[in-house]
């Protein structure tokens, strides 16, 4: 048994304890704030990639209209290059996606447990 004042503070003690617990399962972790940023990512080189064949294929068009191959490939060769980007970062980021994901997180043992 401990006095009076030792057990206010320790009713104090487990109230900030309770509060920090619920104000931390309110709140995302690291690792899905991370994920959530990689899919952003994700999605945003997906729509560049779309942008980047709809120039590809507008150079081609106007290409064929001039008659004009060396116009095509200057700049086929550009948007390959940014399609190649954008493919190889969407499947990085797919592949970081997919480890987090599977990486189990281990809580930490309660202290407070008597």
């Amino acid at each position: 048994m401990c006095s009076k004042a030792c057990a206010d503070e320790l009713e104090i003690s487990r109230k900030i304890v309770a509060d920090s617990e619920a104000a931390f399962a309110e709140h995302k972790t690291s690792t899905q704030i991370y994920i959530d940023a990689l899919i952003a990512n994700k999605k945003l080189h997906s729509s560049m990639l779309g942008t980047w064949l709809l120039f590809f294929a507008a150079s081609v068009v106007k290409s064929t209209s001039y008659g004009d191959s060396d116009y095509a490939i200057t700049f086929g060769v550009i948007f390959f290059v940014f399609i190649l980007f954008s493919v190889l970062k969407i499947k990085i980021n797919a592949n970081a996606i997919q480890k987090l994901s599977n990486k189990s997180i281990q809580p930490t043992a309660d202290a407070s447990a008597d």
